[in-house]
């Protein structure tokens, strides 16, 4: 049976590419004004230089749900996911043993997606300048609210899992969205 065409994709996503995530030897946390703490070039990062590639576990949805609630419930450490396609996400390694989750979201980012598990540099990054995404090109889920604080001047104040349907934003990234998020934009068209 062929896979709903929101759940296809360009290349192989059996697995994650490994357990743990990878971050350009330039990139550190640091005191972020758009959430506490956030991640931050410590030297000129280039235009489509790869700044993180995502590891981690994939799981279901089923499964996503019920780690996202036990957290609730149990006041546990945040749960950092991106959804791969519509019914597998990737948990991230905890905070605490990478550094990638700490990237903060911004209107207009300084990283993109390229595939389902890496970022890139969107535009030559400054020393200092904060490494963030637009965390609409990774989730579709409508019921992911953020009320935004980024600052930037193309800010929209409240990020939601609907925003993948503003055609600015399509315009804006083009193929840069996991893929579940591509066959979504592209099933509308």
């Amino acid at each position: 049976m062929a896979a709903p065409a929101a759940d296809r994709h360009d290349g192989p996503m059996e697995s994650a590419p490994g357990p743990r995530c990878l971050l350009h030897p330039d990139a550190e946390v640091r005191p972020s004004a758009i959430a506490g703490t956030g991640l931050a070039a410590r030297a000129p990062i280039g235009a489509g230089t790869v700044v993180a590639r995502l590891g981690g576990r994939l799981v279901p949805d089923r499964e996503l749900r019920e780690l996202l609630d036990a957290a609730r419930r149990s006041g546990g450490p945040y749960v950092d996911t991106i959804a791969v396609t519509r019914t597998v996400h990737l948990v991230l390694p905890p905070r605490g043993e990478q550094a990638v989750g700490f990237s903060n979201h911004s209107c207009d980012p300084t990283l993109w997606w390229d595939g389902p598990y890496t970022l890139l540099a969107r535009r030559d990054i400054h020393t200092g300048e904060e490494l963030t995404s637009d965390y609409a090109t990774s989730t579709w889920d409508p019921a992911f609210v953020l009320d935004c604080a980024c600052g930037a001047p193309e800010c929209r104040g409240t990020v939601t899992g609907d925003d993948w349907r503003l055609p600015g934003l399509q315009a804006r990234y083009g193929r840069h969205w996991v893929p579940g998020v591509l066959a979504l934009i592209d099933a509308a068209r």
